[in-house]
């Protein structure tokens, strides 16, 4: 083996050894736990705070990202100023209040799991594909992610303006109508 082949193998070889180690500068995994707390409000407030209420269902979960620019982690000395956010792609199929110009809108949520860092938010809601929701939505202006990506709503009063349809049934964490009793009070 001539020398010019022995370099190029062990170059090789120490290239492979060095990706392979952990890198100095790798992140510690975080668990971030945010609790929050809602002021009560009548069904009367969710109405009358809603931009839109609408039923349909969660097409598509987004992957969370940081609240960054990039979406990825920001440094360690900087990670209270930002937070992990969820994107779900709501497909209306009934318009209660509001306008809107396609059936398809984004809802953000708070918390998720990006890489191996994890952010969970007490009382936010935890979408589910395929299932059916009436909710009360207000467009995101002031909150900290209002100017990152589409534009979005959130579920006004957070899990209060949130409410599951299952057997002509609507049912939040606090209260349950019939769904055709409901949308007429609304």
């Amino acid at each position: 083996m001539d020398k010019k082949m022995l370099l190029i193998i062990l170059v090789s070889i120490g290239l492979m050894v060095s990706c392979s180690l952990p890198s100095a500068k790798e992140q510690e995994p975080l668990s971030i736990y945010v609790g929050v707390t809602y002021v009560e409000k009548s069904l009367d407030n969710l109405i009358d705070e809603a931009d839109l209420i609408v039923i349909g269902q969660v097409d598509t979960i987004l992957p969370s990202r940081w609240s960054t620019f990039s979406g990825k982690r920001p440094n360690d000395n900087q990670i209270s100023d930002y937070t992990i956010y969820t994107d779900v792609i709501f497909q209306t199929s009934q318009l209660i209040k509001g306008e809107r110009n396609t059936s398809s809108i984004y809802i953000r949520t708070f918390g998720g799991q990006v890489g191996q860092d994890q952010m969970t938010v007490s009382l936010e809601t935890q979408y589910q594909i395929n299932k059916t929701y009436l909710l009360f939505l207000s467009l995101a202006r002031l909150e900290s992610t209002s100017d990152i990506g589409h534009k979005h709503y959130l579920t006004s009063g957070g899990p209060q303006g949130v409410y599951e349809i299952i057997d002509e049934k609507a049912m939040s964490f606090q209260d349950e109508w019939i769904l055709d009793e409901l949308i007429k009070y609304v």
